[in-house]
């Protein structure tokens, strides 16, 4: 399995989106439950219509969520809470501090209350291998679901070679599971086996395919390629080929 090459970047940039969104399909890191006056505090940045960090001015009980960015790419942050009063989405670049909290500070977004459910989203803009730190922070006890949706690495081509009569390699691996799903088409039954190879290091091998049958392909990070040298019934030996860009 490839590691993950150094960023070489710091920073990414964050976006607020509009507020209410529709309910989610199940998210790449998730983090919920209640943030009450037993959590630690902190003075809240505030954020101006850009998303800047700026000095805020009111002491809030927050949650802290870190994750690493496996992709490089837009990134979805999703807060679902039902407090009343407003809740802020902070974005920090790598550590944060609360006795310090504009330090790293990379966005700052005011989600509004409501009595009911509310969603909001805020997108990132990041750095593959880089760590972030999401911290949520609210003046009144809320429940609270933060869900983050990660890009998946996007295929730089066509898949090449004879092989694409029996095997379709996908337009997108997932970068949350590390693996792309090849899916054989209705002349599979003409593949005695198939061996497939990540940047030239065997991963999988296939007996016996059927139509419509799925092959989980792991991956690793990175650009990388992806190829299956395949085994005819008739004694022939034919292959595929398709270029991913990286997670």
């Amino acid at each position: 399995m490839r590691t993950p090459r150094p960023p070489s970047v710091i920073a990414g940039s964050v976006v607020l989106l509009a507020t209410v969104l529709a309910g989610s399909a199940s998210a790449d890191y998730s983090q919920g439950g209640v943030i009450d006056n037993t959590h630690p505090t902190l003075v809240a940045p505030a954020g101006d219509e850009s998303g800047t960090c700026t000095a805020g001015n009111v002491e809030a009980h927050y949650v802290t969520k870190s994750f690493t960015a496996r992709a490089a790419g837009l990134h979805h942050l999703r807060l679902t809470h039902n407090s009343a009063f407003p809740t802020r989405v902070i974005v920090y670049d790598g550590s944060f501090d609360p006795a310090a909290p504009l330090t790293h500070c990379l966005h700052a977004a005011t989600l509004p209350g409501s009595p009911d459910t509310s969603h909001g989203t805020v997108d990132l803009t990041a750095v593959r291998g880089h760590v972030y730190n999401v911290v949520v922070a609210v003046i009144a006890m809320t429940d609270y679901t933060l869900e983050i949706d990660e890009p998946d690495g996007a295929a730089a081509g066509a898949a090449r070679g004879a092989g694409t009569r029996f095997v379709q390699l996908p337009a997108s691996l997932s970068c949350r599971r590390l693996a792309l799903n090849a899916t054989w088409t209705m002349r599979a039954r003409e593949v005695r086996s198939a061996v497939f190879f990540v940047d030239g290091d065997r991963v999988d091998l296939v007996r016996r395919p059927e139509p419509r049958d799925r092959s989980g392909v792991p991956v690793g990070l990175g650009d990388l390629t992806v190829k299956a040298t395949l085994k005819l019934t008739n004694g022939n030996v034919v292959s595929v080929r398709r270029n991913y860009l990286s997670c």
